[in-house]
């Protein structure tokens, strides 16, 4: 009976832990060597210009595919419609993964290193709000900690200087 059960469900289950295990430890993992306002800046940028981007390619390979072995232009329409729903279906429900792997790959090569001086301008139990000198860019108390958490909000004070040195990656997101 176990035996029916993972011969019928067994790849559902597979694909079901696959996707499972990415979610809860690979996009936490590579979503912790960022900033989250540098994530949401790349998302905001640069995510849908470079998943549109893969979409097209795929779908010339597809119509090429579609072009060959199709006659009908009914059948091409009909098959277009088909893989733009399902590309956009996967883009949105998948949005998580795609946004890991690319970090993933801002990863992989350091273009180049940044240092950068940023004053503590609040600082009280709840939360910490630091400002970059050069870029007038703020961190908050989540980013900061998510990153850095080994310092304790006790040793930083009002107008203390951090230096944080980040890396410029393949893509052109700081990470560290």
């Amino acid at each position: 009976m176990l035996h029916a059960f993972f011969k019928k469900y067994g790849f559902t289950l597979i694909y079901l832990l696959v996707i499972a295990l990415l979610l809860f430890l690979f996009v936490p993992n590579e979503k912790k060597h960022y900033f989250a306002g540098d994530v949401k800046a790349f998302h905001d940028s640069y995510y849908w210009k470079i998943m549109s981007s893969m979409a097209v390619g795929c779908y010339l390979l597809f119509f090429y595919y579609l072009k060959i072995y199709r006659n009908s232009w009914k059948e091409i329409v009909k098959s277009t419609l088909a893989f733009a729903v399902v590309c956009l279906f996967f883009s949105f429900l998948f949005q998580n993964i795609f946004m890991a792997f690319l970090l993933r790959i801002n990863r992989t090569n350091t273009c180049e290193l940044i240092l950068e001086n940023y004053v503590i301008s609040h600082d009280d139990p709840h939360y910490l709000i630091a400002k970059e000198l050069k870029t007038n860019a703020y961190i908050i108390d989540k980013d900061f900690f998510e990153v850095y958490g080994k310092l304790g909000k006790k040793s930083l004070h009002v107008n203390d200087t951090l230096q944080i040195t980040s890396k410029k990656g393949l893509l052109g997101i700081k990470f560290h």
